[in-house]
């Protein structure tokens, strides 16, 4: 619970639009990453069973060896070895695919946080966000704020966050835009899990760095706007909503 102390609401008096506006902002300022917790969790258990697979693939396979070159074959040990030794290559293969499904969620997961915090943003500057449908509407949108998205710091991971967000959805197949935009990927016709679980730990501290700057980059604006509107004094209780709720981001 936030106290006031003996200043009560005096320390919010005088504060106008353009400071609560800022306040709002910081209460925003980072991805919704609940989804990643989640996934991380999976993502451990899988890992854990792949280990032991692997395991099981490799005892089975000097099993296989030493039965077949025995002086005493035994050839029903023999089938036995070779049936263990096909299930754990596939529960290999299987548990493989299942981590590569749970990469490629958390991927579309960035890119939707994204997308909707450039919106929650807006709708925070109180921007009209109904006709937004995509990167491009709200770059428009930015623009007309006086924010040029494309040159705030480490755009760049974005744009290739949404390129190979998209490769994902709407194909099995790695798309030419990507081979040619991300060498990391050029060599392959199918995401797997190394190189894609390479370029989203590459990608996502630079989107994090991204949005901080995008922060700031706003900030800006909202101080050098000649905007009498900005002026206007709130009420010392707006004022206090908008202080507590970034305060809750700290």
């Amino acid at each position: 619970m936030l106290r006031l102390g003996s200043l009560g609401l005096n320390m919010f008096k005088n504060m106008n639009k353009r400071d609560v506006l800022k306040h709002k902002l910081d209460r925003i300022n980072t991805l919704d990453l609940v989804f990643e917790s989640v996934v991380e969790k999976a993502e451990a258990q899988l890992k854990s069973n792949l280990l032991k697979h692997r395991k099981s693939l490799e005892y089975w396979s000097e099993r296989y060896d030493l039965i077949e070159i025995s002086e005493y074959r035994d050839e029903l040990k023999l089938d036995e070895a070779g049936r263990e030794y096909a299930y754990a290559e596939e529960d290999i293969g299987t548990t493989e695919d299942e981590l590569l499904s749970l990469l490629e969620m958390r991927v579309l997961h960035l890119y939707k946080s994204y997308e909707l915090l450039l919106k929650k943003i807006l709708k925070t500057l109180e921007m009209d966000v109904s006709g937004v449908r995509n990167i491009n509407n709200l770059t428009d949108k930015y623009k007309t704020y006086g924010v040029d998205l494309a040159s705030v710091e480490c755009f760049q991971a974005s744009k290739e966050l949404r390129l190979v967000n998209n490769s994902i959805k709407h194909s099995a197949l790695i798309s030419d835009g990507v081979k040619s935009e991300l060498p990391e990927f050029s060599e392959f016709n199918m995401f797997e899990y190394g190189s894609l679980i390479n370029f989203f730990e590459r990608v996502k501290p630079a989107l994090i760095v991204h949005i901080i700057h995008l922060i700031n980059s706003i900030k800006t604006v909202i101080d050098t706007k000649n905007d009498v509107l900005l002026e206007e004094i709130v009420s010392p209780i707006q004022a206090l909503g908008a202080f507590a709720a970034s305060r809750r981001n700290i």
